[in-house]
């Protein structure tokens, strides 16, 4: 079996002009997400979840993604922030920071769970 441990770039799919290299996740940083990106929030007896729920649900995915991202996201391109009329190129860490970049941290996270499962096809190689 070959593993794939390189950098891999990735273009959003949100904002077409933004792109990123990602890894592999390492041992512990697949643990810590796995505890918070698979497990939906109890469900009500009406079915669906509360927002009440649905919040601490993220905040556990946000709270390990600031642990998780700037360690395997890197070369973030074409993302700038404009802070006090200043303008500049955007960080990995203010994607986890951000709430307007939320959606490209869970991009980021998803694509980096992505890479790092083996799935059924590589188990037959």
């Amino acid at each position: 079996m070959e593993c794939l441990l390189d950098w891999q770039s990735r273009q959003s799919s949100l904002w077409p002009d933004v792109s990123y290299e990602i890894r592999p996740l390492k041992v512990w940083a697949f643990l810590d997400l796995m505890t918070c990106w698979g497990e939906g929030a109890p469900e009500r007896p009406e079915g669906g979840t509360s927002p009440g729920q649905q919040a601490l649900k993220s905040q556990a995915l946000l709270d390990v993604a600031k642990r998780v991202i700037p360690e395997h996201v890197r070369n973030l391109k074409g993302l700038y922030v404009q802070r006090d009329g200043q303008v500049r190129d955007g960080t990995v860490e203010e994607v986890c920071e951000e709430a307007l970049l939320m959606p490209l941290a869970v991009e980021m996270i998803s694509g980096l769970i992505e890479i790092s499962e083996v799935g059924k096809e590589d188990e037959k190689k």
